[in-house]
């Protein structure tokens, strides 16, 4: 090909990929009500987005359900500073139609990024206080006495602390990518990474690995060094390569999400991190958490190496609980919610739906 043509043609290429830029970046962000086969509004659906003060922080709550009088379900993200909604948004949306569905960008994260939180509000504590004040609001606004709590990875933490303090709140808490205890979990981590790169005589890997400080996590930035590896090497989303740019296009596709609130989901998940993670890396659920006064189900990636699925089962053995129930995803790492998402939609609808106790 004459290079005059070829130089067109990228030059052409060049100018779409602006516009289609231009365009996502200047749309409005909004959420999609709940329409009929004529095109009208179902009635009594929801689909709404507002803000709500939370520990006397401003911070984002989606709210989507074909029928509000369905039973609430609380996703928690994972991270610190993660928001997932927007993947949970396009993999799990089946679920609006059997539960009022609620999704939180918790203080600090994502849509509720705010550069002027209090640095000492960053704390566990301080967000099961901010999860309780939502679930009042729920529980009031839509005149319900309990709530279902699903936890991922940090949001598991975050989860499991609460169903310990307020199981009165909850019909159940799900957990999956479920924390159990970090600093061995970081430990196997680190492990599998290393015996990866062996394996694969990646040398840049085995040499950047063996400059993490023991024990292995503690220092923020060789947890990032870790992650980066063990991504590659499939200990995250099972079987890829890393998957951030297998999942950022169905990201931007959602339309509850702009580009700043991709800047605010960047900044967000750096000060969260940088906050919460000297905490983090002390949880010990096998000491801090034996016994949940609510029905607990754990739904495990068989692969997930990020956080040790291996351990979590082994919490849930020990952990004492009304009812409790472990489901293992056979094709998935940290991410069964994404990785396998028809199969986790159709085990929480046909755990939950038709439950007696829903309200």
């Amino acid at each position: 090909m004459p290079d005059r043509i070829l130089l067109g043609l990228k030059i052409v290429i060049i100018i779409f990929i602006f516009i289609l830029v231009i365009f996502w970046i200047s749309r409005n962000t909004s959420t999609s009500p709940f329409l009929d086969n004529e095109g009208k509004m179902i009635k009594n659906s929801i689909a709404e987005e507002i803000y709500l003060s939370l520990g006397g922080v401003e911070q984002w709550v989606l709210l989507r359900g074909s029928n509000v009088n369905n039973p609430i379900f609380i996703f928690l993200h994972g991270g610190p500073g993660i928001s997932e909604h927007a993947l949970f948004r396009y993999y799990n949306n089946d679920l609006e139609n059997y539960f009022l569905t609620v999704g939180w960008d918790q203080r600090g994260c994502g849509k509720s990024y705010n550069k002027n939180i209090p640095p000492e509000s960053m704390n566990i504590d301080t967000f099961v206080s901010d999860l309780h004040e939502l679930i009042q609001y729920l529980k009031k606004r839509f005149k319900r006495d309990k709530v279902y709590l699903l936890g991922k990875s940090w949001g598991s933490i975050l989860g499991t602390f609460y169903a310990h303090k307020y199981p009165e709140d909850l019909i159940a808490y799900i957990g999956t990518g479920q924390v159990a205890n970090v600093k061995d979990s970081e430990r196997l981590s680190y492990e599998f990474a290393l015996v990866e790169a062996k394996k694969r005589n990646n040398k840049k890997a085995l040499s950047e690995l063996s400059k993490i400080k023991f024990p292995p996590g503690k220092d923020i930035k060789d947890v990032k060094i870790e992650r980066k590896w063990l991504t590659k090497f499939g200990g995250s989303a099972y079987g890829r390569d890393g998957y951030i740019m297998h999942w950022a296009p169905k990201m931007l596709s959602i339309k509850e999400y702009s580009w700043q609130d991709i800047i605010r989901f960047v900044l967000g998940s750096k000060i969260s991190l940088k906050f919460l993670w000297s905490e983090i890396f002390n949880v010990n659920l096998f000491e801090q958490v034996l016994k949940l006064n609510v029905p607990v189900y754990f739904l495990l990636g068989r692969h997930d190496h990020q956080v040790s699925s291996k351990l979590a089962a082994e919490y849930l053995e020990k952990l004492n609980a009304p009812k409790k129930e472990l489901i293992w995803f056979d094709c998935s790492g940290h991410h069964p919610p994404f990785e396998e998402p028809e199969r986790f939609n159709e085990i929480l609808i046909s755990l939950f739906v038709g439950n007696k106790n829903l309200k």
